[in-house]
């Protein structure tokens, strides 16, 4: 008897951990939802932190299932009954195996967002976003990095299909910081009107720490001053990399100094 109820609660607690697979090699806890099952998705906020959730346009944010995400309001909204929630924000997923060899995407999933997807390329890699914009459609972010070099640079690819956006940046080197205007790139943030998106960039360090930062933002001007980010809506910017790593194990003899500066 005794032996049967402690195979009994073996068995429950084995299911109370059981992992939720996304298909792609990241993994949620027990009772919650992958946001992402493309190959190479980053982990942050890789999870929603509900079971069958309803995951909102920029995949931040999730509603339970059956409800809409009406982030204008910052609410979750069941129609037709009039119904309104809490959003839900989502939560990291992980990634229990790596691939064994050190390389550009292992380094940097922990930062990257499950919106966005990473493939590795000698010395580097290119990351591609499909970003929700803001409160509607999505475009796409498209960033090759190259550390490695004898001038570590990103080049930068915008893509929108309605607007008609394809825009390109070669060449954006280590030590530069940058703030791109994507020309006839606007977006509706509530309450402020059309805002100018631009893409902001921050590359800098060393082998040992190099640091990355490269997101989506947006500004206007209000009463002759330029406002951006979160003094337009706490839903920007959108950091796509934001951190600091160590590519030296990928680089190699490839750069002949270690301070990419």
């Amino acid at each position: 008897m005794l032996r049967a109820l402690l195979v009994g609660a073996v068995g429950v607690s084995m299911v109370a951990r059981e992992k939720v697979n996304c298909g792609n090699g990241n993994f949620c806890q027990h009772g919650q939802t992958c946001t992402s099952s493309s190959a190479g998705a980053g982990l942050r906020f890789g999870c929603a932190p509900i079971a069958n959730a309803s995951v909102c346009n920029d995949r931040r944010l999730s509603c339970n299932e059956g409800w809409a995400c009406d982030l204008e309001a910052d609410l979750c909204r069941r129609e037709p009954y009039g119904e309104s929630a809490p959003l839900f924000r989502n939560i990291d997923a992980h990634k229990p195996f790596t691939s064994g060899t050190e390389n550009f995407c292992d380094i940097v999933s922990k930062s990257l967002p499950a919106s966005c997807t990473c493939s590795n390329k000698p010395f580097g890699g290119t990351v591609f976003c499909k970003i929700g914009v803001l409160f509607s459609d999505h475009f796409g972010l498209k960033a090759d990095v190259d550390p490695c070099g004898d001038e570590a640079h990103i080049d930068l690819q915008v893509t929108e299909s309605k607007m008609g956006i394809n825009f390109t940046m070669a060449g954006i080197k280590a030590g530069d910081t940058e703030d791109i205007p994507i020309p006839g790139f606007t977006v509706g943030i509530p309450k402020v009107g059309d805002a100018d998106v631009d893409v902001a960039i921050l590359m800098q360090g060393s082998l040992e720490a190099f640091t990355v930062k490269l997101g989506v933002d947006a500004c206007t001007e209000t009463a002759g001053k330029k406002v951006c980010g979160a003094d337009l809506t706490k839903y920007l910017p959108f950091w796509i990399l934001d951190g600091t790593y160590s590519i030296k194990g990928i680089c190699g003899d490839r750069r002949s100094s270690q301070v990419l500066v």
